[in-house]
């Protein structure tokens, strides 16, 4: 499915799917925040679910996904997941249709408050 994404939501996946980051969390992450070098991205706590600040770890492919998403972006945002320069706070389309392309049934992420599929 990864390869069948536009780069904005392809980042999101990795992130999604190695980290255990909620949708949410995803969309806030701030291109400062991530730190190449400790191998870790910042969540400050108002972006988190219980309020609390964390890290996620970078590992996998995770790594080269993130060089690639950063050498891609518009400097103009400051956030990661970006298009055209401006935050992505959607990517449901790009999920369905990817999915479709890819020939999987089912979502990674909930797609507007739909339970996620079981198949």
């Amino acid at each position: 499915m990864r390869d069948f994404l536009p780069p904005y939501a392809r980042i999101a996946l990795v992130i999604g799917y190695q980290a255990g980051a909620r949708k949410g969390e995803i969309r806030e992450i701030r291109r400062d925040k991530i730190d190449l070098a400790r191998r870790r991205i910042q969540l400050p706590g108002r972006t988190t679910k219980n309020g609390k600040a964390r890290y996620l770890p970078i590992y996998g492919d995770m790594a080269a996904e993130l060089d690639m998403a950063l050498s891609a972006a518009e400097a103009t945002c400051s956030f990661l997941v970006q298009r055209d320069g401006k935050p992505v706070n959607d990517f449901d389309k790009a999920w369905a249709t990817a999915c479709k392309a890819a020939s999987i049934p089912r979502r990674c992420f909930t797609i507007s408050g739909e339970p996620r599929s079981r198949t």
